[in-house]
């Protein structure tokens, strides 16, 4: 897919010389991350938000993918666990919480070990948080295997 210069968040832009096609590697590195673990997702998510949301995604690549995510003091298991039970604490965010279950698929999780995050953040937010987390991981296990 090609986009205007403008309007990808990827490229560098100078105002004196106009758009140009030099890539903020913080960006590259982030989306190639997340190309590894979700492949395919990074070109959805440019598909879907950049024509609405340039910058959205370019934080999304450089803050989360290109910077938190490459520090080495947790591993990506470790990270996916936690964004699981966050996501299922905070509710209403079955798009990110079934990128982040499908992540943890791909990163050597079980979907036992997945489903037991999830009953262990009921604990703390409560059930019906936890009965929807687990309505989106039933979605992402019957696709995936």
């Amino acid at each position: 897919m090609t986009f205007d210069d403008r309007r990808n968040p990827l490229h560098a832009t100078d105002a004196t010389q106009g758009p140009h096609t030099t890539f903020q590697p913080t960006a590259m590195v982030g989306r190639a991350a997340m190309e590894a673990v979700a492949p395919g997702i990074p070109e959805r998510l440019e598909e879907q938000m950049i024509p609405i949301a340039p910058n959205t995604v370019r934080r999304i690549y450089e803050h989360i993918w290109g910077d938190v995510h490459q520090d080495a003091t947790l591993g990506l298991r470790d990270r996916t666990m936690s964004a699981i039970a966050a996501l299922t604490a905070l509710g209403s965010v079955d798009s990110n919480l079934q990128l982040q279950i499908s992540i943890g698929l791909n990163v050597g999780m079980s979907p036992k070990e997945i489903v037991a995050v999830i009953e262990q953040t009921a604990v703390i937010a409560g059930f019906p948080r936890a009965e929807n987390a687990l309505q989106v991981a039933k979605r992402v296990f019957t696709t995936t295997t």
